[in-house]
């Protein structure tokens, strides 16, 4: 049997870290912290496709560093008929400078990004992307990976783009937020009375939590689902609603749209943000990831471990 392969790299960062990690399937966990090095870890696991499955960590001349996972199905491969339906799974783990840029994409698996501060666009498929204390700008989409968010304090609107995937963003601080959902849940908290949120869903039910002594413009919008505003300060209004404090402009199709406080919230707000633990250690990883491979735990076992 094929044992796991192992890279490390390191690179030292003369300016603001820039990143941008590219993988199909596997674990993500990316956190920054003091000093000016960039670190990649990254651990590709036996199975279908070891052999075709490449891991390119490079540095540009600008000091930007891409790091991706390549699979190319080799023609002897082809010719024998044994062709492989996608590349191994691949782990990764990168410690950066706090201030950083970060471009993250991926199909499958699971992404854990914390302590940036920097322009940061994560994306995925169907994997789970859990964020926290993130500052500066960022957007966050998924087609059906849920995504959990806790302790955000931005300078931009947040952006938030899901098709299935339930959203919730807790204890956090947003100057504003463009959102939009086909069938996933959007749960948004935030300490901020000021801003732009503009949220959209088919059928996905939206919940808002404000300040309770937000002063603004509100309005709502559904076919079929139930609408409700809790707090006073926030008035009902046609039109597209301008002034101080906060505008609301909410719409469904077949979603309950509700607004009401984060005060008296706190138990509510811990839950929310439980589903954004700190990342297993990667031997932990490794080991559980291992006995998915020998079959003794389901996938499905296996991330509720990762994020228990």
């Amino acid at each position: 049997m094929t044992s796991p392969s192992l890279i490390e790299r390191s690179f030292t960062m003369t300016r603001p870290a820039r990143l941008t990690l590219l993988n199909v399937s596997g674990q993500i966990d990316i956190q920054g912290g003091d000093g000016d090095t960039l670190t990649v870890t990254a651990v590709k696991h036996p199975g279908r496709g070891f052999d075709q499955t490449e891991i390119e960590i490079e540095q540009a001349a600008d000091g930007a560093v891409r790091v991706a996972t390549r699979y190319d199905d080799d023609i002897v491969s082809r010719l024998l008929g044994r062709r492989h339906s996608e590349p191994c799974q691949v782990d990764y783990t990168v410690r950066l400078p706090r201030a950083a840029s970060v471009d993250v994409a991926y199909v499958s698996g699971a992404a854990y990004v914390a302590n940036v501060h920097g322009e940061l666009d994560l994306g995925s498929v169907s994997g789970p992307l859990d964020v926290a204390d993130l500052g500066g700008t960022v957007q966050l989409k998924t087609v059906s990976g849920e995504i959990h968010a806790a302790r955000l304090t931005l300078e931009k609107a947040l952006l938030l783009e899901t098709v299935s995937g339930e959203v919730v963003v807790a204890d956090s601080a947003l100057p504003g937020l463009n959102a939009s959902s086909a069938s996933g849940d959007l749960y948004i908290e935030s300490h901020r009375a000021t801003g732009a949120y503009r949220i959209s869903t088919v059928s996905g039910d939206i919940t808002l939590r404000l300040p309770a002594d937000a002063q603004g413009v509100v309005q709502l919008h559904t076919l079929s689902g139930t609408l409700h505003s809790a707090l006073p300060g926030l008035q009902r209004r046609g039109g597209s609603g301008t002034g101080e404090g906060v505008t609301v402009n909410a719409n469904s199709v077949s979603g309950d749209l509700q607004i009401t406080s984060v005060a008296g919230e706190g138990a509510a707000t811990a839950a929310l943000a439980a589903p954004v633990p700190a990342a297993p250690p990667l031997a932990e990883r490794l080991a559980l990831l291992d006995r998915i491979a020998r079959g003794e735990v389901s996938v499905d076992e296996a991330l509720k471990n990762l994020h228990a």
